[in-house]
């Protein structure tokens, strides 16, 4: 990092606070990467579904990205250097598509920025990925970790952690879901945003132990004091075509699922393996381990989830889960993983 750079929060208000500024020569470089929970999840692609985000400064349009079409969470990874961006002003973001503003935030001044912003009239989870530095400073302040350490603590080991967590996969744990209150809430509500346990992270580590789920669900229940070894998660969306019932999917599941996802444990002859023929980007790709969350955008038990799978026919969309991984040449070679490489 570069010079003396500052670093900025998002505020739930979406206006980014500037902190330990210094002065401005009204010169910055804006890269723009992308956007998550803009659209809705049962977005369906067409000729017509453009996307493209608006940097603007009091009112003036400063850039424009070029177009990106028929993707759920739009990807641009575009850089521009802009003039105007002073201490008393503020960056105006704004997301469309050929129909309305996808979504909206405000950065004030700051000379280094790696992170994400929330849009307002968006989502509720709907952020944008932005970097901000000076043009002299070499390079952005470091981005959001894809694997971080988490500590929490309880009273007792009767007191539950306030974390459900699916144990499907004999090598990790998925976070199924993190309770309103309990240690792993009080524990979030003390770090920064890029530090919190949240729905569809993986564990990879509890303590000294790792590689096993049993094992690391021992350490949460035997100990109150647990440091656990988090990784993020990415989703993909497939698009897929089924001409009848009989047309095999691809994939094989555990024979006894659980929970609220299915474990992908075979590639089979199908619409997953054609799928990944087609795709040549690995992170892209399906593999063993990763997960089907969702059917069509409609999240449901394990069972839910294959009843529906048996049924569907015509096109159908396929959430599907995977772990991102921890090594930065992995992260900036894999197109999955936008949101952490570089």
């Amino acid at each position: 990092m570069g010079g003396s750079n500052s670093c900025c929060s998002s505020p739930s208000d979406g206006l980014a606070q500037f902190v330990d500024s210094v002065p401005s020569d009204g010169k910055a470089l804006i890269k723009v990467v992308g956007a998550k929970g803009v659209r809705p999840t049962l977005f369906q692609s067409s000729s017509t579904n453009e996307c493209w985000c608006v940097v603007s400064i009091g009112g003036q349009e400063k850039f424009r990205t070029t177009v990106v079409r028929n993707m759920l969470e739009p990807v641009w990874q575009e850089e521009t250097q802009i003039n105007g961006f002073y201490s008393n002003t503020v960056l105006e973001i704004s997301i469309h598509d050929n129909e309305t503003c996808l979504g909206k935030a405000a950065l004030a001044w700051c000379r280094g920025f790696n992170g994400e912003v929330d849009l307002q009239d968006s989502g509720d989870a709907a952020v944008l990925r932005l970097k901000v530095r000076h043009p002299t400073d070499i390079v952005y302040p470091i981005g959001p970790p894809s694997e971080f350490k988490f500590r929490a603590q309880r009273a007792t080991t009767d007191t539950k952690w306030g974390m459900r967590l699916d144990t499907q996969n004999n090598s990790r744990l998925l976070v199924d879901k993190v309770e309103e209150i309990g240690p792993i809430a009080t524990s979030n509500d003390e770090v920064l945003p890029e530090h919190r346990v949240k729905k569809h992270d993986v564990i990879v580590g509890v303590n000294d132990t790792s590689g096993e789920s049993t094992v690391m669900m021992k350490e949460f229940m035997n100990n109150v004091d647990i440091t656990v070894t988090v990784r993020r998660g990415v989703e993909l969306f497939l698009v897929l075509e089924r001409a009848s019932e009989n047309t095999s999917l691809g994939v094989a599941f555990l024979p006894k699922p659980k929970g609220n996802s299915l474990v992908v444990t075979k590639l089979l002859p199908g619409l997953v393996y054609d799928y990944n023929t087609a795709e040549k980007d690995e992170s892209m790709q399906v593999q063993i381990g990763d997960r089907v969350l969702a059917v069509n955008g409609e999240e449901s038990s394990a069972e839910g989830l294959i009843t529906t799978l048996s049924n569907i026919t015509g096109t159908f969309t396929l959430t599907v889960h995977k772990i991102a991984p921890a090594s930065s040449e992995e992260l900036a070679g894999g197109k999955a993983y936008w949101y952490y490489g570089d």
